[in-house]
């Protein structure tokens, strides 16, 4: 977040991708099936996608696996 705030909006996307692909290599035990799926979902929405929209994409789905 720190860093989209000062405007390195592709540092904060590439923070949060290896974010997900972190979560999804070391926490599969600690995922349902629905929450990887939604994090890869993320994934690839995001490569068609700008830094921003990236970031927000990625954003969402961290918080969507959060809150379940």
């Amino acid at each position: 977040v720190p860093a989209f705030n000062a405007g390195r909006v592709d540092v904060c996307a590439a923070h949060y991708r290896t974010a997900l692909e972190s979560a999804l290599l070391l926490g599969r035990d600690g995922l349902s099936t629905g929450e990887a799926d939604v994090l890869l979902a993320a994934l690839q929405q995001a490569d068609a996608q700008d830094p921003t929209e990236a970031a927000w994409t990625y954003r969402r789905a961290m918080d969507a696996v959060l809150v379940r």
